[in-house]
């Protein structure tokens, strides 16, 4: 059986916030925004948001403490941010950090009567407080996925908040990239290539999701330029058509999940702090080498590449090496990470090729000997 299931409602435009504050008026009396440091600052979209808010006459009070990969404890305390002040919605300005928090505080403070490990319990009748999501990175997705990764300390890792949590409503404005550094939008566009890649090569796959999935690729490919070249200097079509296809890889994975580059990353992300997109596609040549070449020649294709080399020369040039590791330090993470995702047979089962621990260690070392060169 095939099935899409999307039920947030998608705006884009220049000015998209402002534009629409009416739209904000459905979800409640005072809202709770959910930011990282400045950067929402810095790209307008607070400024947005708060206006917009204004507009409407709706109240509103923010929490901007959330770090890159969120902790439980982190989602904990704004929930509590919010419950003081007695929100009734909650918006989420920024990338997939602030986004995922966002989804993650808007289920406490609609159980106000559970405690964090609710966020990793199953009840299929959760309920959370209305979610609007405003993208400032154009890698995560989440604006349009149920999904919401935190990190767990005790753990060691990051994970899945266990309830599906999507926003009712998205705001997608192209001119929050314009001020994004470099390092950031590499970031999060390897991070939107890795969902394309992850969701087209997917047993879960169909032909709705690959449809999002094509789409992005090309959407992708056609802006391949911004990674090419000594200088950075994108232009706004080329940015927009990285939004793009953040949001139609996110569109994509909705359907399908992430797969096996995802899996071996959040080691690397909990261990060595490396941007959680630069981990993601750092497996992904080794990854697109298992698969047959037909399905590996397509997706080449979309992106405009000949072959895998192709991939990795660009994904060297615009990351480098891994210069806060020794090579004996990663092998050991790399280990830990084979080791943890052979036990998620759920996961490993997405691969469109037979997976065991051998095809993971051939996946998480095949660019082991490039890293250090």
């Amino acid at each position: 059986m095939s099935q899409f299931y999307l039920p947030t409602r998608i705006l884009q435009d220049t000015d998209v916030v402002v534009k629409n504050a009416f739209e904000l008026n459905g979800f409640g009396k005072k809202a709770l925004l959910v930011m990282g440091g400045n950067s929402a600052v810095n790209n307008g979209a607070y400024h947005d948001v708060t206006t917009a808010l204004q507009k409407e006459k709706i109240d509103f009070v923010y929490f901007n403490g959330v770090e890159p990969n969120p902790t439980v404890g982190t989602v904990v305390k704004a929930a509590g941010v919010g419950r003081m002040n007695s929100v009734d919605f909650v918006i989420g300005i920024g990338g997939g950090s602030a986004m995922d928090a966002a989804k993650a505080v808007a289920v406490l403070l609609a159980n106000p009567k559970r405690n964090a490990d609710y966020l990793f319990e199953n009840d299929p009748y959760v309920t959370h407080l209305p979610l609007v999501l405003v993208p400032t990175t154009c890698g995560s997705g989440s604006e349009v996925t149920g999904v919401s990764v935190l990190t767990v300390p005790e753990k060691k890792t990051k994970k899945s908040i266990s309830h599906k949590v999507y926003a009712e409503l998205a705001l997608i404005d192209v001119k929050y990239l314009k001020t994004a550094p470099r390092e950031l939008v590499f970031n999060t566009a390897f991070d939107a290539l890795a969902h394309l890649i992850e969701s087209f090569a997917n047993t879960r796959s169909t032909d709705y999701s690959k449809m999002c999935a094509v789409a992005g690729l090309k959407k992708w490919g056609a802006c391949r330029r911004v990674f090419d070249g000594s200088k950075f200097q994108p232009g706004e079509n080329d940015l927009r058509k990285l939004m793009d296809a953040s949001v139609m890889a996110g569109m994509a994975i909705a359907q399908t999940g992430t797969g096996i580059p995802h899996g071996l990353s959040y080691p690397m992300t909990y261990y060595l702090g490396i941007p959680h997109g630069r981990a993601a596609a750092y497996f992904l040549a080794g990854y697109l080498d298992c698969m047959n070449e037909h399905l590996r020649d397509q997706i080449l294709g979309f992106i405009g590449y000949s072959e895998i080399r192709d991939y990795r020369k660009q994904y060297k040039y615009c990351f480098g090496r891994l210069e806060v590791v020794q090579k004996e330090q990663l092998i050991q993470i790399l280990a830990h990470a084979v080791d943890e995702l052979s036990k998620n047979p759920e996961k490993c089962a997405t691969a469109p090729f037979p997976v065991d621990v051998e095809v993971l260690k051939y996946i998480a070392f095949y660019e082991i000997q490039e890293t250090f060169e």
